[in-house]
């Protein structure tokens, strides 16, 4: 593209695409039926310049990939919600698929899954800790020091080798960290609903039952 060209396309740019969106809107089905007339002759072309063009897309990438990575950025942000949407609304509507196709995968790669999880133990926790909380691991590791590496409710040591029995717990309204719990305590939030009032009257069950034996069971 010449200098004056691409002068000119950045100050008519806007313009430039409503008439391309135009025309192509105007010629879809044109379009459509030289795509389908052409079909074997293009597929044809492609396969006898399939390296050159492999060759010519890998260095424009190579060339433009910063602004490239920019751009898309960019319309993410934008577009954030939106792809949110589409992609929830494409997995319930798929999900039942994509279960299967799980499962059998797991089913067919379930000794090299094991393997993997185990020779990547750290690096899917700092994944887990980074992506769905958005703490560093110096961060979490500053937590678990000051609470001395033990439940910030019950007290009891906290299991750091099983993800499943240590969970960062966290404000569901404003996604605030709170701390670092053991399972159990854990749960009891989670079926209080994060709910003072419901873990006060728990308490005060508790509480005023403690000397209050309705009945005694056998244990064996």
């Amino acid at each position: 593209m010449s200098k004056y060209n691409a002068e000119y396309y950045l100050k008519h740019k806007d313009k430039i695409k409503e008439q391309k969106k135009k025309w192509y809107e105007d010629h879809k089905e044109e379009r459509k039926k030289y795509r389908e007339d052409h079909k074997e002759q293009s597929k044809k072309w492609y396969e006898e310049h399939k390296e050159h063009m492999k060759e010519r897309n890998k260095k424009w990438y190579g060339e433009h990939k910063e602004h490239i990575k920019e751009r898309n950025k960019k319309w993410y942000e934008e577009h954030k919600e939106h792809m949110k949407e589409r992609k929830k609304k494409w997995y319930e509507q798929h999900k039942d698929k994509i279960k299967e196709q799980r499962k059998k995968w797991y089913e067919d790669h379930k000794e090299q899954s094991k393997k993997w999880y185990k020779d990547h133990k750290e690096e899917r926790k700092k994944y887990h800790i980074t992506h769905q909380y958005g703490l560093s691991l110096q961060e979490y590791n500053e937590i678990l020091l000051k609470q001395n590496y033990k439940c910030a409710i019950c007290g009891k040591p906290l299991d750091l080798e099983n993800r499943k029995h240590t969970n960062i717990d966290h404000d569901h309204m404003t996604g605030v960290i709170r701390g670092i719990l053991c399972n159990y305590c854990n749960s009891v939030l989670g079926y209080a609903f994060d709910n003072p009032d419901i873990l006060q009257n728990a308490q005060d069950y508790i509480l005023a039952h403690s000397n209050n034996i309705l009945f005694i069971t056998e244990s064996d």
